[in-house]
């Protein structure tokens, strides 16, 4: 299997589950046979949580979420788009990206793509209807 086809394919036993949440096995598969948190079924009749759902159900219930299943929901996001290349502003960022979970992708460099005709500043009252004249806003 290759590395992408295993990071495509990543789920989460029940046991992982209840370890990331800090319980015990049974109380994930509770919430599991419970329709508590979405999961299916294997062949085999084991549990599987995709990362997508164990981030719901964690963030529905004001748990932390590790970092490592953050991280697996956005590869789950990006992975669903066929044919993307990543376009980036710099030669820095290209090299950025080729270090993460997208280097699978192909990555291409365009400085200054932005169409400056259309995007630039222009006089608004925005600032000064919603009482932010005198502040500095990033």
């Amino acid at each position: 299997m290759s590395k992408y086809q295993e990071e495509k394919s990543k789920v989460y036993s029940a046991l992982e589950v209840a370890n990331i949440c800090g319980v015990v096995n049974q109380t994930a598969i509770n919430w599991i046979r419970n329709n508590h948190l979405k999961a299916f079924k294997t062949p085999g009749g084991q549990f599987r949580v995709y990362p997508d759902d164990l981030a719901e159900f964690m963030q529905k219930r004001s748990m932390i979420i590790p970092e490592d299943v953050l991280n697996n929901c956005k590869k789950r996001a990006f992975q669903a788009v066929p044919n993307m290349t990543i376009v980036t502003p710099s030669r820095w960022l290209a090299d950025e990206v080729k270090k993460s979970f997208l280097s699978e992708y192909p990555v291409e460099v365009r400085y200054n793509s932005i169409n400056r005709d259309v995007f630039k500043p222009s006089e608004s009252t925005f600032r000064a209807e919603h009482d932010l004249e005198d502040k500095i806003m990033v």
